[in-house]
């Protein structure tokens, strides 16, 4: 039995076309597969030194080391930059509170930015439940309060 829950749900496998269903199997096969395909470098050095006991092969590959060298120097100055720039918030804003009150809105003003009548505004203002029936474009249509 559906519910209306069950249409209110974005991604619901068995509300959608035999076609969409196969559409989403391949796209989320090849999306596996592109990752597995991303770790295989890693699985390869696992496997060598598995095989071979050595860690680290550097004979012959100084520019590879360098290049590692530099990739590190720059991901610890990014993450010091990082540090420094949450460190100068912190101190700037130590015990200032900056979020402000937008102020008070009128029940009218909510009405009239819906578009619904000011008394289904009040009348749901003590409902638990309420539903909102939309336009095709985006807009109010109506808004049953239920309990």
């Amino acid at each position: 039995m559906e519910s209306s829950a069950d249409k209110l749900i974005i991604e619901a496998p068995h509300l959608l076309t035999p076609p969409q269903r196969f559409i989403s199997w391949l796209l989320t096969t090849l999306g596996w597969l592109a990752w597995f395909y991303l770790w295989l470098p890693a699985f390869k050095w696992c496997w060598n030194v598995v095989q071979t006991g050595v860690l680290f092969d550097t004979a012959g590959r100084v520019g590879e080391l360098t290049t590692l060298g530099i990739y590190t120097l720059i991901g610890v100055f990014l993450g010091l930059t990082l540090i420094v720039w949450a460190m100068s918030s912190y101190y700037k804003y130590k015990g200032v509170d900056r979020r402000k009150s937008r102020g008070d809105t009128r029940p009218q003003d909510v009405a009239d930015q819906l578009g619904i009548p000011l008394e289904v505004l009040q009348a749901g203002k003590d409902k638990q439940i309420m539903v909102v029936h939309h336009l095709p474009d985006g807009g109010v249509s109506r808004i049953d309060a239920l309990s």
